[in-house]
């Protein structure tokens, strides 16, 4: 397809004096396609399945429900990751009762949903397929907006939670690309509090073995969400027929030189499109 659009550009004369950029959206992880890695939407064995043998009632898995639709719990899905809402109990303490929404999830309404996946992750009582398939399980330690530092830690059992820089300092994650960074980069901010309350990390790509991987999802052969530099990294190609490859890497170095990122792609779009651009702009 690129070949053809080549041709199509070139014989119109629009290559002679064009930047060509490719790069994507992220990378892939390969995983089991099988029912048992599979932490389905739905069914015996799955997330679901676990929330409500803790008593939960978690949001239909629907666009839109009726609005005297009782949820306490709300279950997001996103490959290696997934994110589960918790409702301030305080404002439904009787099932049925509809939970105010617009109140935050306290700290001891998100330590009870994290407690209830750290202890099956560990003995797999409760729904013995998801035994094991946790890497991490991070809560909530404050809102995301005009937060000054990080807003989510490692759960550690028993309502203790442990910094994300600690964690990892003590159990390495080489194949792990930036967390710390990223994690914030995603929880911290005016729409941080859309990461959820509890985020789940699945045993995913911090495992060589893919039949050691699993994800949240209907069945796959790959996924993708995970920390892992398998993941992350993605392609970043810049050509110009009239550009030697020393100029053209000048540029592209000179745009990336304040950190390899999304961002850094739009400053050099930026670099590309109108020169060097101050800061301010």
């Amino acid at each position: 397809m690129i070949r053809d659009l080549r041709e199509e550009l070139q014989e119109d004369g629009q290559l002679q004096n064009r930047y060509i950029v490719i790069t994507s959206d992220h990378g892939h992880t390969a995983v089991p396609d099988d029912d048992a890695h599979s932490l389905a939407p739905t069914g015996e064995g799955e997330p679901r399945a676990l929330l409500e043998s803790g008593g939960y009632t978690p949001r239909p898995l629907k666009v839109t429900v009726d609005d005297d639709t009782y949820f306490d719990t709300v279950l997001a899905y996103q490959g290696a990751l997934a994110y589960v809402y918790v409702a301030d109990q305080s404002t439904c303490p009787v099932a049925g009762q509809l939970c105010d929404w617009r109140q935050p999830a306290r700290r001891e309404d998100i330590d009870k949903v994290a407690e209830l996946f750290h202890r099956n992750n560990e003995n797999g009582k409760r729904v013995p397929e998801m035994q094991g398939v946790l890497d991490m399980i991070l809560v909530r330690t404050g809102r995301s907006q005009e937060a000054n530092g990080s807003v989510f830690e490692v759960y550690q059992g028993g309502g203790q939670s442990q910094p994300l820089e600690d964690y990892l300092a003590a159990h390495p994650h080489p194949s792990y690309l930036n967390m710390a960074e990223r994690l914030d980069n995603l929880t911290v901010g005016d729409y941080g509090d859309r990461a959820g309350d509890v985020i789940l990390i699945a045993h995913n790509g911090d495992r060589d073995d893919i039949s050691d991987r699993y994800y949240f999802s209907s069945r796959y052969h790959s996924w993708h969400g995970s920390p892992s530099r398998k993941d992350t990294q993605v392609p970043l190609i810049v050509a110009h027929p009239g550009k030697t490859a020393e100029q053209l890497r000048a540029d592209t170095r000179a745009a990336l030189q304040d950190g390899q990122s999304l961002a850094a792609v739009t400053r050099l779009l930026l670099r590309l499109r109108y020169g060097p651009v101050p800061a301010s702009r």
